[in-house]
């Protein structure tokens, strides 16, 4: 069974500054076959 998600985030990768933790987030979760991305 999964588990439904909704990701609310900024994800600012390659910005200058920005930070890149929520892209891999982002990136591990549509990976997971634990998670539903909504």
């Amino acid at each position: 069974m999964t588990k439904k998600i909704i990701i609310d985030t900024d994800p600012a990768m390659g910005t200058k500054g920005g930070d890149p933790e929520d892209c891999f987030a982002i990136m591990m979760a549509f990976n997971s076959p634990e998670l539903e991305i909504l």
